[in-house]
């Protein structure tokens, strides 16, 4: 067999802004209530508790405190902004969340609804990382879908336990914009001891990409073009450290084969760290 396995490539995956922020208040430094951040809806209050909070905060002089209030997995709920889009271009949400506490994570995920707020669908939830005790950028990627007009960019409480109501963590500097990008820095931002490898490589279809963590935590496995858009994600969700094999079958998210060209699958971490592998089609 005629196959080139391509050696992981550590790089820093990174927003290129290629607009302004689309959030009003997106550092939570305006608050017409303590329980009221200025631009964002509370989404229910009897199920996330928003408030405000000076300590910790990433930039001043304020952060929101975001606390879970119901038991179990479900009913997750917390902050929401509708901002228009226009279809067909990628966007990028990025979200900075202190979280400690085992007893709830924090998700950012974005919500496409028509000019009529009807929805589309769901980019699917990032999750933060309750065992870094620092504060970590959190990200998602997405392409508003044909007749998109809105997006509804949510921040919500997450209970994995399956217990009691509880935990707590602090969102700041949310930034919500138009364009996505992967720019290369060797050795800056690189997950440690993080490899991936596609097989085969280059490959005209299915393919196995197989990831090495050192560590277990949340991963996102995507595959982005030759311009920095998202073109599908393979994985979301947590892994043990150690071998983990997963198929591709080089289609986008619409279920569409992908054409020749030069790709590049990534996995990064809820630190907005991440490793790539750059993989070759050919139909």
């Amino acid at each position: 067999m005629n196959r080139l396995t391509v050696i992981a490539i550590g790089i820093a995956l990174a927003v290129v802004p290629l607009s302004a922020n689309l959030l009003q208040n997106p550092d939570f430094s305006s608050w017409d209530a303590p329980d009221q951040p200025t631009g964002w809806t509370v989404e229910d209050s009897t199920r996330a508790e928003v408030e405000q909070a000076d300590n910790p905060a990433r930039s001043p002089q304020y952060s929101a405190r975001l606390t879970r209030k119901v038991e179990s997995t479900g009913n997750n709920k917390g902050l929401i902004q509708q901002v228009g889009v226009s279809a067909n271009l990628g966007y990028t949400l990025d979200v900075w969340i202190y979280d400690d506490d085992m007893d709830v994570s924090g998700g950012i995920s974005i919500t496409w609804r028509d000019a009529g707020g009807t929805y589309i669908s769901n980019s699917g939830v990032s999750y933060s990382d309750s065992s870094q005790h620092s504060w970590q950028r959190v990200t998602v990627v997405d392409t508003a879908p044909a007749g998109a007009a809105t997006a509804d960019v949510l921040i919500r409480t997450y209970g994995f336990t399956g217990g009691p109501s509880g935990g707590r963590f602090y969102v700041d500097d949310a930034s919500f914009i138009q364009g996505v990008g992967i720019l290369e820095q060797p050795g800056a931002g690189l997950r440690p001891g993080a490899v991936v490898v596609v097989e085969p490589n280059p490959t005209s279809g299915p393919s196995q990409i197989a990831l090495e963590l050192s560590r277990p935590g949340r991963v996102r496995l995507d595959v982005y073009d030759m311009a920095g858009s998202l073109c599908t994600n393979v994985h979301s969700g947590g892994l043990d450290a150690g071998r983990h094999v997963v198929s591709w079958n080089g289609r986008d998210n619409a279920g569409q084969l992908l054409p020749s060209g030069l790709y590049f699958a990534v996995l990064s971490d809820s630190s907005g760290n991440a490793t790539v592998c750059k993989l070759v089609l050919k139909r």
